[in-house]
């Protein structure tokens, strides 16, 4: 390939590149927009919602107009690795924590409640009785150890 050939073709990747990134940085700039303008009332992506809730008197202007708009909705900037938001949430995002880190808190586990029930109390419900004289047998003999 001769040089002035790949100068070209360097040239047009350029340009396209270019392009690109202002394509993409027009999406990212009207996506936003989109979702803070609509983010109290509802939109295409959280659902219309908003329009059913608002009172009357909202609906003359009222509105609260910019909220910040969530990572999770822009579906149009993460379609993309070379969006604006993959470069801005790369310098954003921390390291995880570790379970060394004093940041670490493992999720608590309930304590099941403690039965007073004994290895020696567990009494087999014969064929002949019913659950109920069963259930009346095991608080007899619970409420007999208590007593010692």
């Amino acid at each position: 390939m001769s040089d002035k050939k790949f100068q070209e073709l360097s040239d047009k990747r350029q340009s396209l590149e270019n392009e690109l990134k202002i394509l993409e940085k027009q999406i990212f700039d009207l996506e936003t927009k989109y979702l803070e303008e609509t983010a109290a009332t509802g939109n295409v992506i959280k659902g219309w919602e908003g329009y059913t809730t608002i009172k009357s008197g909202k609906l003359n202007g009222n509105v609260p107009r910019k909220t910040k708009a969530n990572t999770n909705d822009r579906i149009f900037s993460q379609s993309s690795k070379t969006s604006p938001f993959y470069q801005i949430t790369e310098t954003v995002v921390e390291e995880p924590k570790s379970p060394k880190s004093p940041q670490f808190r493992p999720k608590r586990i309930k304590k099941r409640k403690n039965y007073l029930y004994k290895k020696d109390d567990v009494v087999e419900n014969s064929q002949g009785s019913s659950s109920e004289d069963f259930q009346q047998d095991q608080i007899k003999k619970v409420k007999g150890s208590k007593k010692m």
